[in-house]
């Protein structure tokens, strides 16, 4: 007789259901809540002990229910027994086939995860410990996205304080944003003191700025730009999150590449043309171990790259895909595929192959991410660097978003 663990993850309590079950028979203990606290997890361990003393193995299954899983499934990871986390829609849909009642409590979630571990284990794969790096590279993309609409507000400020400025310096170079903190607008710099002005133009080490303290000032003289001081405000307001995010952001970099500094796969896919340090650690923070998926096949389906088929009877309905899986690694594929139809031969001929065949730009693109993720998953499985495909003997045009 086998063992099945059930467990339904709440915020402060976890529901557990003991399933014990053979060809002929079947037993079921629970459902049990226990309180997510030291005393709790005791309570659970010595359960869960008793009744894998009493059955010749046991597996144990919870849904991936964003952050309150991680604490738990850290906690199952050093238990001696093999642990999955399931997917929550296939989870819904197996407790709906066993009722035609739509409902839902703690109680019926661990029963239907328990009878759905014992029914799909041959097909389910159990969870590896891995460091979860794609925490650090998913909030280095949230940093990114609030720092591009930060810039975008500060534009916004300075085509009202000072208007000519991004026309002749590079605006968010930290010299400039230094300089607009302490004079936000065009009459600031106008009427500020030149040497002033000069210190902050020359104390920084970055490039040296195309305009002199005295042409900037006399810029700024005849600016256009008014000085309100609400506009004022605001901007030193967004300028000085900016220069704390960007320097957030340095240091959340600095952490993924000393985390995969010593991988040798990491090296093998940044040193393809297109792809950038942080690109190369996204992709296999998202992927984690490709170990972990039999087939090219698996991975594909994870990131939702697969096609869905809706078919019945002579009814053929039109091929999407299902994305179902990691949107992160999605979204990832898809950039990367924009760029390396640019930078790499493989991908770009197979790229206007596609769109010789009457494929729509963004339809390419999607086929070319497939095709990424699939040379990556033989790269990564057999730990071999990048071959690209020699030029081609036709010039390949520019890609482009028309049909």
């Amino acid at each position: 007789m086998k063992g099945w663990v059930g467990i339904d993850i709440a915020k402060d309590t976890f529901t557990v259901t003991y399933l014990a079950a053979d060809q002929e028979q079947e037993r079921v203990q629970g459902p049990q809540t226990y309180s997510l606290t030291q005393q709790g997890w005791q309570r659970f361990r010595h359960d869960l002990d008793a009744f894998a003393s009493d059955v010749e193995q046991v597996a144990i299954a919870l849904e991936s229910s964003g952050p309150y899983t991680r604490l738990p499934l850290a906690h199952l990871l050093e238990l001696p027994y093999p642990v999955y986390l399931l997917n929550p829609t296939l989870v819904r849909r197996f407790r709906q086939s066993l009722s035609l009642r739509p409902v839902k409590t703690d109680n019926i979630d661990a029963s239907a995860i328990a009878r759905f571990l014992r029914h799909m284990h041959p097909r389910l794969t159990p969870v590896s410990p891995s460091p979860e790096l794609h925490l650090l590279t998913r909030e280095y993309e949230t940093i990114s996205q609030h720092i591009a609409q930060l810039k975008t507000r500060i534009k916004q400020q300075i085509h009202i304080l000072f208007p000519e400025l991004p026309r002749h310096v590079s605006l968010f170079s930290q010299t400039i944003l230094r300089l607009l903190l302490a004079f936000p607008s065009a009459s600031a710099i106008a009427q500020a003191d030149p040497a002033h002005v000069e210190t902050l133009l020359t104390s920084s080490r970055g490039r040296k700025l195309p305009l002199s303290p005295h042409d900037l000032q006399a810029l700024a003289r005849s600016s256009l730009g008014i000085d309100l001081p609400v506009h004022t405000t605001l901007l030193q307001s967004l300028i000085r999150r900016l220069l704390a995010l960007l320097e957030e952001q340095q240091h959340l970099r600095q952490a993924i590449e000393d985390h995969f500094r010593d991988q040798e796969a990491f090296h093998h896919l940044a040193a393809i043309p297109g792809m950038g340090l942080i690109t190369t650690a996204t992709l296999l923070a998202e992927i984690q171990n490709v170990t972990r998926f039999p087939t090219a096949k698996h991975l594909v389906a994870y990131a939702g790259l697969d096609p869905s088929l809706h078919q019945s009877g002579r009814y053929q309905g039109a091929s999407r895909l299902s994305k179902r899986g990691n949107p992160h690694l999605r979204r990832i594929l898809f950039l990367l595929a924009r760029t390396l139809i640019r930078t790499t031969q493989r991908f770009a001929q197979a790229y206007h192959h596609h769109r010789q065949k009457g494929r729509s730009h963004r339809e390419a693109l999607v086929i070319v991410s497939r095709k990424i993720l699939v040379v990556f998953y033989t790269l990564l499985k057999r730990n071999i660097p990048f071959q690209d495909l020699p030029p081609s003997t036709t010039p390949l045009p520019t890609p482009t978003n028309s049909r």
